[in-house]
This record gives structure tokens, C-alpha cells and sequence, in this order.
């Protein structure tokens, strides 16, 4: 099985997608938030059912339809590398936990691929150690956090008394506490 796009589509296969994905926008515009919300809590148990079906239903359609591993890890990478904020990517790992494991690892990845990682194996003596990225006041103008995906790591660290270890990255001005 192989991914298609818009472009694979015939001419009148493309006007109906269009013509669908119009319809259904529409739609969507249509009914307010409020009404929206309204449905969503009072109908719950309903909506509940509903999503479990669908879960149901595409389980049934996996087994009739088999898919290559790798079209799916293709897929579902696809997917996950066009988010890039870091609280997107937490929501979606906590919401395919149980219902699609392949989802869940490449968020997983996508998340470390983005944050990096700080750390270090043992920390002795008596200097000042910072792990981790050190952010400066008025570092970021725009409010967000770096996009950054550096690993640094550091085995063994044994400092004297003046000693100051930072391992991280530091974000602005002089910082690792000046």
C-alpha cells in the first residue's frame, strides 16, 4: 500500500474531494461553540461509544486490510513532524497511549527530537552544578522556548569549592548565575 496525495487524484476525484472537504467546512462553521460544547457534555456517554466504535471499526478495517509496518511508521511520522510545539506533542502521546503504539513512539521521538536531553552520571564535591539549559531574563522576546535538540551529557563531575559546572545550554546574556 502506498500514501497518495491530492495530486495522485484523477480530475474528478479531485473536484469531489474539494467538493466534500467544502461541504464539510461548512458544516463545521455552522454550529457554534457553544452548541458545540453543549453536545460534547451532555451527549458524553454517547460521544464515548461513539469514539470506541470508530476505534473498533478501523481495528476490524487493519485486519481486513493489512498495511506494511513501514507504511504506517512513514505515516504516522508524516504526521508527527509537523508539530513543533512541545505541549501539542504531550497531548497527542497521552491520547494514542493504548490506542496506537506506532503514533505514540514517533511522538516520543518527535518530543526528544525537539527538548534534547541534560544529564550527567555522578556529581561529587562541593561546587555549584547546574543541569540543564539556563534561561536569561528577556531571552526570549517572543515568549517561546528554544528549538533546539542538543544532548549534553557529562559522566562524572567532581568539583572543588569554586567550581561551577553548567551542562545545558544557556539562553541570552552572561548567564549560569553571573
Amino acid at each position: 500500500m502506498e500514501i497518495c496525495t491530492e495530486a495522485d487524484l484523477t480530475s474528478v476525484s479531485q473536484r469531489l474531494h474539494n467538493h466534500f472537504a467544502t461541504l464539510t467546512l461548512d458544516r463545521q462553521n455552522r454550529v457554534g461553540l457553544l452548541k458545540k460544547t453543549s453536545w460534547a457534555l451532555y451527549d458524553k456517554e454517547y460521544m464515548g461509544r461513539l469514539i470506541d466504535d470508530i476505534a473498533t471499526s478501523i481495528n476490524e478495517l487493519e485486519k481486513v486490510f493489512p498495511v506494511a509496518p513501514q507504511a504506517i511508521q512513514r505515516l504516522a511520522r508524516m504526521e508527527v513532524e509537523e508539530l513543533n510545539d512541545e505541549h501539542e506533542l504531550k497531548m497527542l502521546q497521552d491520547v494514542t497511549k493504548g490506542l496506537d503504539p506506532v503514533l505514540k513512539d514517533m511522538t516520543e521521538h518527535r518530543l526528544q527530537e525537539l527538548t534534547g536531553k541534560n544529564s550527567a552520571g555522578r556529581v561529587a564535591g562541593n561546587g555549584s552544578v547546574n543541569i540543564g539549559h539556563t534561561f536569561v531574563k528577556d531571552s526570549f522576546v517572543q515568549g517561546q522556548g528554544p528549538r533546539d535538540n542538543t544532548t549534553n551529557h557529562v559522566d562524572e563531575i567532581d568539583g572543588g569549592e569554586k567550581s561551577r559546572v553548567n551542562v545545558g545550554n544557556t539562553y541570552g546574556g552572561k548567564g549560569f548565575w553571573d
